[in-house]
């Protein structure tokens, strides 16, 4: 049994344990796809960004704190590929039986367009109904609004600990530009993304310009298009804490 005495480091256990095996395993087949270092080193100290761990074991305080459970799996256990980039992964402790819960999180801990829609934001979505229906394709508009709201009351919000924990960027397909999609070498896909990247640009214009409309909520300079591209790349990317 592996116990909790170092947050960073563990070595795995159960069926995978031993990475110079013969046998084909899942484990091995993910190292060789994420060109990872030898398997013998699985996850590496955070050491090195001492304000990243500290956001870390904040975030994991608070979910701990509210009732979120993985007893049987270890996060964050810290991959680092040959080229030196780090990021974090979960680690099985003990064998997970088939249909076994291994995680359970209470519904308060779920951010979501209902805990959104029924805040203190509900007459803004209300008054300008055609931009937050909730049937629009693509964008979480109401939830995109919620989530900017509760950014700028900084500690003061509820998701604090998890926002901490969000990445400035995001690359996903609608943020490349035109050369980058060229490397596709497919013009249909390209055409595509394109299409939905305008369709972002105007809808979070769109988006800018309600929210602007009440400083209450979305005061300067926490609201600007930059912010609400980055919300919406992260949700479309759905890299939640």
């Amino acid at each position: 049994m592996v116990e909790y005495k170092d947050l960073w480091i563990h070595h795995p256990v159960g069926k995978y344990n031993d990475p110079n095996s013969q046998t084909f395993t899942f484990l091995k087949y993910f190292f060789e796809l994420k060109n990872a270092e030898n398997p013998n080193h699985y996850f590496v100290s955070t050491d090195v960004d001492k304000e990243y761990e500290a956001r870390m074991h904040n975030y994991m305080e608070w979910i701990h704190q509210n009732g979120i459970s993985h007893k049987k799996g270890h996060y964050p256990a810290y991959f680092k590929t040959k080229e030196g980039f780090i990021y974090p992964g979960m680690l099985a402790l003990e064998k997970i039986q088939a249909n076994e819960t291994f995680a359970i999180t209470p519904s308060k801990m779920l951010l979501t367009t209902n805990i959104a829609y029924n805040s203190e934001l509900n007459k803004i979505f209300i008054s300008h109904s055609k931009l937050f229906s909730r049937n629009y394709p693509n964008i979480d508009y109401i939830l995109v609004a919620y989530i900017l709201w509760q950014m700028s009351l900084e500690k003061d919000s509820f998701w604090y600990p998890m926002f901490e924990m969000w990445p400035n960027d995001v690359d996903i397909l609608a943020s490349w530009n035109a050369g980058e999609l060229d490397e596709l070498q497919d013009k249909t896909s390209k055409s595509k993304i394109l299409a939905i990247k305008d369709e972002y640009t105007y809808w979070i214009g769109e988006l800018f310009s309600v929210l602007e409309q009440y400083p209450k909520y979305f005061p300067k300079p926490t609201l600007s298009i930059q912010s609400l591209t980055r919300i919406v790349n992260i949700l479309e990317s759905r890299t939640f804490g």
